[in-house]
C-alpha cells in the first residue's frame, strides 16, 4: 500500500488537474515491490527515487486514473515507472557514469530517449549518445510539461536564439511559473504565452521557445521581440499542416489559410540558423507569415501560421553547383523522390569548418565539397528518407543523439574514437555527410564516400563522391523496379558482360568505385574491389532472354563463381549450371 499523502504537495494544482484529464496509471505501486525489483537487479534504491514514486503513485490511486499499459504513469508518449521498464534490455536500467551510479525512471516513446534519476533526485535524458541533465527533480520536469501543455496552443512555437525568457516575461508581463522552473530554465506563463528558457526537449540549450496561447495577443508579442530588437523563427509541430511542394518559387498562402481577424501589419527579422539564408516573419490578417530565402534570395519556403493550422509551401531547389553538373536524369531522381533542399540546415565551407572543429573533426575536401552539392537535401517526410550534408548529420546529433557504434560491433567496422562524429574505418577519418535509412554515409580523406550498415557494423565502399553517389542513385532507380528478378555475382564482370550485351556504360554514374551498364530492360552495376572489399556484379533484367544471356555470360567469364539468383531468375536460369543458387536479397 501507498504510504502517506505527504509528497502529493510537491506537485500543484494545475498538475494534478492535468494529470486527472490527461494520464493513465497503474494502481498496484508499492514500496516494497519497487525497492524489490531494484534490489534484485542491482540497482540502488535512491530515496529520491522511492519518493517520486511514492507521490504519483498516489495520485494515480487518489484521482482514479484510467489503466495505462503497464507503466506507474503515463501521459501521451511519456511513461513513467522503473518496475517493468524495457524488461528486455536490463542493461538499460542502471547508467554508470562520472556523478552516477543514475536509475532508469522513464521513457519517451516517440523520441526513444530514456530518463534517470542521480542519488540526488536530479533529472538526466539520454538519447542515443547525448546525456542531458533536464530538470533538477522530475517534479519540476513534470510541472513543466504540464506549462507547455497543460492549455491548448497553436500548432507551432516560436524560437529565439539566446536566453531571453525573463526579459519577454517581463516585456508582456508574465509571471514566473516556480514549480515549472529550476537552475536550468525559467518557465512564464499565463493565458497569451508560455515562454521556456531553452527548447521543449532541452532546457539548457542557447535558446527562447514561446507557445502561443491566445492568437490574438500575437501583435503585442511582435512589439516586444520589437523592443528588445530579436529574430524570430517559427517551426510547426506537425499537427495540423499541410504541405505543398511547387516547381518553382514557394508560392503565397491561400486565402483560406489566413483567418480574417483584422490584425495590425507587424514584422520581424527570420532568425536564420545558417549563412546561406535569410527572411522574414510577417503579420498579415489572421496569420503569421514565414518567409525563408536561399543565397540567392529565392523563397524557398513560405508558411502561413493561424491559430489552428500551418500551411507550407515549399519549393526544391538545388545549390548553384549541382544545378551546374547534374544531369536531366539526376534532377528527375529528385523530384520523384520529393527532395527539398533545406538552406536552414546547410551552410558555406567556412561556416562548416568552424562546425566540424568545435568537434575536433577535420574539414576533410570531400566533406565540403559534399556540402556545397548536396547539403540540405532530404526526401521527404524528413527524418525517414535520405538525407544529405555535413551540417544536417551535425544537427541531428544535437536533436537525436546519434551514437556512431553498433551492438555489437564487429571487426573491421566503424571506429569511433572517444564519441560521434570522430569517427574512422580501416584507419582513415572519415567526416559524415548523409543518411540513408539504414547506412549513415561518410567520406575520407580521398573524397572516398563510404556506407554503414549500423545494424550490422558493416562499412563498403558507395561511391568516389558526392555527384556519381547522386547519378548512381538515379540509375539505381531503375535497378531497384527489377529487383524481383535480380542475379549476384562475386566478381567484377560489368565491362564484360556490357561488351557481351552490347550496353554503354554509364559515365556519369560510374567512378573508380562502382559502374553501371544500362539498356532497355536491363541494369548491370559492379562494385570494383575499392579499399579491400570484395568485388560483385548485380544483374537485373525485366525479359528473361536478357536474364539468361547475361546470366551464360557470367559463368562463362567466372568458372570459379557461383550465381544467386532470387526466385523469379532462378527460375529461368536454373538448367545453365550447377553453380547457380537460389537466394534472397
Amino acid at each position: 500500500m501507498a504510504a502517506s499523502t505527504g509528497h502529493v504537495m510537491d506537485l500543484s494544482d494545475s498538475a494534478r488537474a492535468f494529470l486527472r484529464a490527461r494520464a493513465r496509471g497503474d494502481a498496484g505501486w508499492t514500496r516494497r515491490r519497487l525497492t524489490s525489483w531494484m534490489l534484485k537487479r542491482g540497482a540502488p534504491a535512491f530515496h529520491e527515487h522511492i519518493r517520486w514514486e511514492e507521490t504519483i503513485a498516489q495520485i494515480v490511486t487518489q484521482e482514479r486514473l484510467t489503466p495505462g499499459q503497464g507503466g506507474l504513469l503515463e501521459v501521451g508518449d511519456l511513461r513513467f515507472g522503473s518496475v517493468g521498464l524495457f524488461e528486455s534490455q536490463p542493461e538499460w536500467l542502471v547508467e554508470r557514469r562520472a556523478g552516477g551510479p543514475y536509475v532508469l525512471v522513464g521513457a519517451l516513446a516517440n523520441t526513444r530517449a530514456r530518463l534517470y534519476l542521480d542519488a540526488h533526485g536530479r533529472l538526466f535524458e539520454r538519447r542515443g549518445a547525448l546525456w542531458r541533465c533536464v530538470a533538477v527533480s522530475p517534479f519540476v520536469y513534470l510541472e513543466r510539461l504540464v506549462a507547455r501543455e497543460g492549455e491548448r496552443a497553436t500548432p507551432w512555437w516560436i524560437e529565439i536564439p539566446g536566453r531571453h525568457g525573463a526579459a519577454l516575461g517581463m516585456a508582456l508581463s508574465i509571471p514566473r511559473s516556480n514549480a515549472a522552473s529550476d537552475e536550468l530554465a525559467g518557465t512564464w506563463a499565463d493565458g497569451r504565452f508560455c515562454v521556456l528558457d531553452g527548447r521543449a526537449d532541452w532546457p539548457s540549450a542557447p535558446a527562447t521557445t514561446v507557445l502561443v496561447r491566445a492568437f490574438e495577443a500575437v501583435a503585442e508579442l511582435l512589439d516586444a521581440l520589437s523592443d528588445l530588437d530579436l529574430p524570430v523563427r517559427i517551426s510547426p509541430s506537425g499537427h495540423a499542416t499541410s504541405l505543398e511542394l511547387s516547381a518553382g518559387e514557394a508560392s503565397e498562402p491561400s486565402a483560406e489559410a489566413m483567418a480574417e481577424a483584422p490584425l495590425p501589419a507587424s514584422s520581424r527579422q527570420y532568425a536564420a540558423p545558417t549563412d546561406v539564408c535569410d527572411g522574414t516573419v510577417t503579420l498579415r490578417g489572421g496569420a503569421l507569415v514565414q518567409e525563408v530565402r536561399d543565397e540567392r534570395g529565392v523563397v524557398v519556403e513560405r508558411g502561413s501560421f493561424s491559430a489552428t493550422g500551418v500551411t507550407l509551401a515549399r519549393h526544391m531547389r538545388a545549390s548553384e553547383a549541382l544545378a551546374a553538373r547534374a544531369s536531366p536524369e539526376a534532377r528527375d531522381y529528385l523530384d520523384a523522390g520529393r527532395y527539398v533542399r533545406d538552406p536552414r540546415r546547410t551552410c558555406s565551407a567556412g561556416a562548416l569548418a568552424e562546425a566540424l572543429a568545435r568537434y575536433a573533426v577535420p574539414a576533410l575536401p570531400g566533406a565540403l565539397e559534399f556540402e556545397g552539392l548536396l547539403g540540405g537535401l532530404a526526401c521527404e517526410p524528413g527524418g525517414f528518407g535520405h538525407r544529405f550534408g555535413t551540417l544536417d548529420m551535425l544537427l541531428r546529433y544535437e536533436e537525436n543523439g546519434i551514437s556512431g557504434k553498433s551492438t555489437p560491433s564487429r571487426r573491421g567496422g566503424l571506429v569511433v574514437h572517444d564519441a560521434w562524429p570522430r569517427v574512422s574505418w580501416k584507419g582513415r577519418q572519415l567526416v559524415p555527410v548523409g543518411d540513408m535509412v539504414d547506412t549513415r554515409l561518410y567520406v575520407d580523406e580521398g573524397g572516398l564516400v563510404v556506407g554503414h550498415v549500423w545494424e550490422v557494423d558493416a562499412v563498403h565502399p558507395v561511391a568516389a563522391g558526392a555527384l556519381t553517389l547522386l547519378e548512381g542513385l538515379a540509375v539505381r532507380r531503375s535497378f531497384l523496379g527489377l529487383r524481383l528478378r535480380e542475379v549476384r555475382i562475386d566478381a567484377d564482370l560489368g565491362e564484360t558482360l556490357g561488351v557481351t550485351l552490347g550496353l554503354a556504360r554509364c559515365a556519369r554514374a560510374s567512378d573508380p568505385v562502382r559502374s553501371f551498364w544500362q539498356g532497355e530492360a536491363i541494369v548491370i552495376w559492379a562494385r570494383h574491389g575499392v579499399a579491400g572489399e570484395p568485388a560483385e556484379t548485380r544483374i537485373a533484367a525485366d525479359r528473361p532472354e536478357l536474364l539468361v544471356a547475361a546470366g551464360r555470360a557470367a559463368l562463362a567469364a567466372a568458372p570459379e563463381a557461383r550465381l544467386r539468383a532470387t526466385h523469379a531468375a532462378f527460375e529461368h536460369l536454373r538448367d545453365l549450371d550447377a553453380r547457380v543458387e537460389r537466394a534472397s536479397f
